[in-house]
């Protein structure tokens, strides 16, 4: 865990941190928090963050919440939410309206649905390879 909340960090640094974000291997939780000039008006380190976490695979949970992110980067935001390895994502008092947050839990909402498809497809494959592995066993006994 990497935990730079309270750092008073600015829109440079968010840009930074996107950069890294990218390449990113190892960091599995990233504590941004408190850091309210982060994502100021006007600069482009929310949208630059939220556009590495869609390209991340590593990175399982971050928190802005207290960053002042603002409606502009709720688009770049829901490409995030659909970054498939981040499972815990804090807004929290982050100026995003009300709409903007009604987009981005649409998206999340829309991910949900499709994760818990492909799951049941993948549990249903897992079962029918399983029964051919134990019908394939027991041929196999047979001869």
């Amino acid at each position: 865990m990497i935990d730079l909340k309270w750092k008073r960090l600015g829109a440079l640094d968010a840009t930074l941190i996107a950069q890294l974000l990218k390449c990113n291997r190892s960091c599995t939780k990233l504590d941004l928090a408190w850091n309210s000039e982060l994502c100021s008006a006007g600069s482009t380190g929310a949208i630059d963050l939220a556009e590495a976490l869609a390209a991340n695979r590593t990175l399982k949970e971050l928190d802005l919440s207290e960053t002042r992110l603002g409606d502009s980067c709720a688009p770049a935001m829901c490409r995030a939410v659909g970054n498939a390895t981040l499972t815990k994502l804090n807004l929290r008092s982050t100026g995003l309206g009300r709409e903007a947050r009604e987009e981005i839990e649409a998206e999340n909402a829309e991910i949900r649905a499709y994760a818990q498809q492909v799951m049941a497809r993948e549990q249903a494959l897992r079962l029918a390879r399983e029964k051919d592995c134990l019908l394939y066993t027991s041929d196999a006994a047979d001869e």
